[in-house]
C-alpha cells in the first residue's frame, strides 16, 4: 500500500511517510482493511512544515488512491477545538472510517471522542461530557474511550466509561 519514504497524500510535496504506526501492546500494525480492498491506517510523516506536534495522521482509500482523513493538530469537527491526537482506524465496506481522537477545546482540559469520516465529512459520534444513551439523565461519558469498530451498516460501536458508577 505504502512504504516509508513515499509521498504522503494530502500533504505538501516532500512530506513523506516516516513510519506506519505500530501498536506495541498487541504487536500489530495499526492498519484496517475491508472486504472490497479499501485500507485505513495511521502513520507518521516527516518533511517540510512537519513538527513534533503535527506528525501523525490517518489515510484511507484503495492502494494508489489514498486520501488524508485526519491529522493531529487539525481543527476538530463542529468547532470543538483542535485534534491533538488521532488513533487506530476502523473501516467498513463503503469506506466509512471511525477512530478515537483527543481534542483540545478552545478553553479547558482536553477531551476524548470517537470521530467518523463519511465520504470526506468528519463528525463527532460521542465525546467526553456527552450524555450516555440509555443511562438516564445526567450520566455522561468521561475521557476513557476504547477504539471504535464499525459494521457494514455504518453502526459505530465503542467502549466508553461513564460518570455512573453503579447499574
Amino acid at each position: 500500500v505504502v512504504r516509508t519514504g513515499d509521498q504522503a497524500p494530502g500533504l505538501a510535496t516532500g512530506v513523506n511517510f516516516a513510519a506506519i504506526t505500530y501498536d506495541f501492546s498487541s504487536s500489530l500494525h495499526v492498519i484496517a482493511a475491508n472486504d472490497v480492498g479499501n485500507v485505513a491506517f495511521e502513520a507518521q510523516v516527516a518533511g517540510p512544515g512537519i513538527t513534533a506536534d503535527r506528525n501523525t495522521g490517518l489515510w484511507a482509500g484503495v492502494p494508489g488512491n489514498l486520501q488524508l482523513v485526519a491529522m493531529d493538530n487539525q481543527p476538530a469537527p463542529a468547532s470543538l477545538g483542535t485534534m491533538i491526537a488521532v488513533g487506530k482506524p476502523a473501516i467498513n465496506h463503503i469506506g466509512t472510517i471511525a477512530f478515537k481522537s483527543t481534542i483540545l477545546p478552545p478553553a479547558g482540559d482536553a477531551i476524548v471522542g470517537v470521530m467518523e469520516n463519511v465520504g470526506g465529512a468528519l463528525s463527532a459520534i460521542a465525546k467526553s461530557g456527552d450524555s450516555a444513551p440509555g443511562l438516564g439523565a445526567g450520566v455522561t461519558f468521561t475521557n476513557a474511550f476504547g477504539d471504535p469498530a464499525i459494521n457494514n451498516s455504518g453502526d459505530v460501536a465503542f467502549v466508553g466509561v461513564t460518570t455512573r458508577s453503579t447499574f
